[in-house]
């Protein structure tokens, strides 16, 4: 009880009040009811060939504890927050920072999709985080996993994953920066990394109404094997996992 108390003491002081108000609905909300479908995808590191072609100069380099500020920066409006318990767990996390101080301002100029044209970096930030943004390292994105056996998942039990799997724990590239090759990148350093601790294949979830994110993996290799459906009524939870056929070997 008291570590939950604690919990929810340091999320108040530092997301506000405010947020924490609405988390507790949301979190109230999804106990009543709650659907989801994700695609269950499987990436195999011994495999991979791929080039990332960068649209837009950037570092890709592991994370550390010292990103963490501008991390909470970028992730300000984003759900998942995980990126401490990666740093001090020593998970692989790789994040892609831009060369070019001037790149956050161009951002807004180059074309992403039919959404996000003439938006830029700093007018997706809350109101006193963007100046913070421009004057920081300028991190765009970040993908992070971890071994599988360290994921709650409840998809790792199911998939039967060995100690030579991973799990892809969290990413996320900045709305103003997709669709330029980032994500591509950023996994192609995580791949490598995993690839010398050892690692055969990865697995994780992408939303079924994600297609940008299901392109971007598919376009690196990764296969959709299965589809996820969770349902939650009245705090009692489902879960459903359909195969695809043809991938039974993906299948521990």
């Amino acid at each position: 009880m008291q570590s939950l108390i604690t919990k929810i003491l340091n999320y108040q002081q530092e997301n506000g009040t405010r947020q924490i108000v609405w988390k507790g609905l949301v979190t109230l909300k999804n106990a009543l009811f709650f659907y989801e479908k994700e695609v269950v995808g499987c990436l195999s590191v011994i495999d991979q060939a791929f080039s990332a072609s960068l649209k837009i100069p950037v570092t890709i380099r592991a994370a550390e504890m010292s990103d963490v500020p501008e991390l909470k920066i970028l992730t300000a409006g984003y759900k998942k927050r995980e990126f401490l318990q990666w740093i001090n767990d020593n998970y692989i996390c790789y994040i892609a920072q831009l060369q070019d101080p001037a790149a956050s301002n161009e951002a807004a100029s180059i074309p992403n999709d039919g959404n996000m044209q003439g938006r830029s970096l700093t007018r997706e930030l809350p109101t006193g985080e963007a100046q913070t943004m421009g004057f920081g390292k300028k991190i765009v994105g970040y993908i992070c996993v971890c071994p599988a056996n360290k994921s709650k998942h409840k998809l790792i039990a199911i998939l039967k994953l060995k100690d030579t799997d991973y799990w892809a724990l969290d990413a996320y590239i900045h709305p103003a920066f997709r669709g330029k090759g980032i994500n591509s990148a950023i996994a192609s350093g995580v791949l490598a990394q995993a690839k010398r601790e050892g690692y055969r294949r990865g697995y994780g979830t992408i939303l079924l109404k994600n297609k940008a994110s299901r392109r971007a993996y598919g376009f690196i290799g990764e296969k959709e094997i299965g589809l996820f459906t969770t349902i939650t009524i009245v705090g009692v939870t489902f879960h459903f996992l359909k195969r695809n056929r043809g991938y039974e070997e993906y299948f521990n």
